[in-house]
């Protein structure tokens, strides 16, 4: 899985380099039966590697041209939460869960809604894609570490 987001990783460098990449429009749309299914596999394989599952549908959605670099962050933020939730649902299953510190869920969402005004209209497309390269290969090196350290 690490090698595979690597490459993902870099394969989004390089196509952030052209400028057709950056201003091209979805190509097609799947229907709405594949989304699901894929949705669920990927939740299942961030469920399995402890991996957030946006890290896996980020470049699915760019490398297939389901959508563009900023749809792709919106809907990526969708998909983390929901399987957050999931993943505090069995948390929970196992007993009450841990608290977090204020300071911590106040920083959490001051961020979140800071990443999401500069996403949604400041930062180029080519730099999102960038920035989302270099998550995914921080992403493949956490999971290389967790494999072989």
């Amino acid at each position: 899985m690490a090698f595979t987001l690597a490459c993902s990783a870099l394969r989004l460098l390089w196509h952030s380099r052209l400028k057709a990449f950056n201003e091209a429009r979805p190509s097609r749309r799947p229907a709405g039966s594949v989304l699901l299914a894929v949705g669920g596999v990927l939740g299942f394989l961030a469920g399995l590697t402890g991996v957030g599952g946006g890290i896996y549908l980020s470049p699915l959605l760019l490398l297939l041209r389901w959508a563009d670099v900023k749809e792709t962050a919106a809907v990526s933020a969708a998909f983390i939460f929901v399987n957050s939730l999931a993943g505090l649902g069995g948390l929970a299953t196992q007993g009450p869960l841990p608290t977090v510190p204020g300071p911590w869920l106040a920083s959490a969402l001051a961020g979140g809604l800071l990443g999401s005004v500069l996403g949604a209209g400041w930062v180029p497309k080519r730099r999102l894609t960038q920035v989302l390269a270099s998550i995914l290969l921080l992403a493949a090196f956490k999971l290389g570490v967790k494999a072989f350290g």
